[in-house]
């Protein structure tokens, strides 16, 4: 007899877990968290937020603006 599908999936998630409690510590404040508020507040058309972003961060990109947007509005 093989083992049930079912049991995968539920070890899997299992580990996935145990991994999780792992490494919940190990989070942290990125380096760029700054820039990104700064991105968030510029692309709601907050034009200081975009002046100061870029007199920090000239060569910024502007990467994640959909992601950054609605962050900011909930700030």
């Amino acid at each position: 007899m093989g083992a049930r599908p079912g049991f995968a999936v539920v070890a899997a998630l299992g580990l996935l877990g145990v991994l999780g409690v792992v490494l919940v510590d190990d989070y942290g404040v990125p380096f760029d968290e700054v820039e990104h508020r700064e991105l968030g507040h510029a692309t709601l058309g907050d034009e200081a937020a975009l002046k100061r972003l870029e007199r920090y961060f000239p060569e910024s990109r502007h990467y994640g603006t959909a992601f950054q947007a609605p962050l900011a509005l909930v700030e």
